[in-house]
């Protein structure tokens, strides 16, 4: 259940920057500053995030009235989505960049907007 509640709520906040880094400003210096930045959070250990989670999130969940003492499994799954947030953002795009670029050329040249590209080519969905 806390790793399902953490992918709901890692997506929202994933795919954007995947799709930023990867499809509409690749190449450009304010993609490589956020995809470096990406990466170096991905590099900090598990531990960190959970200290972080148990004296930074835990206060803001019993402030908010959400838990009495703070944990559960809100608070666990909350601070394993922002934990996974940059490895899915660098994987995916990564998973974008390997779209081969005749596809796309292929979809602009026969009338599709940007975001058709994305949905169709990228996403492979109708």
């Amino acid at each position: 259940m806390t790793t399902l509640l953490a992918l709901i709520f890692c997506i929202p906040f994933s795919l954007p920057v995947a799709l930023f880094v990867g499809e509409y400003f690749k190449e450009t210096k304010v993609a490589l500053v956020l995809s470096t930045v990406t990466d170096l959070l991905a590099g900090i250990p598990s531990i960190v995030y959970g200290l972080w989670g148990f004296y930074t999130l835990r206060p803001i969940i019993m402030a908010l009235n959400i838990s009495p003492q703070g944990s559960g499994v809100l608070t666990a799954s909350l601070v394993l989505a922002i934990m996974i947030i940059p490895y899915a953002a660098s994987l995916s795009a990564e998973f974008i960049k390997m779209v081969p670029n005749d596809l796309k050329e292929g979809a602009y040249s026969l009338g599709a907007t940007r975001a058709e590209v994305v949905r169709k080519i990228i996403f492979g969905r109708e």
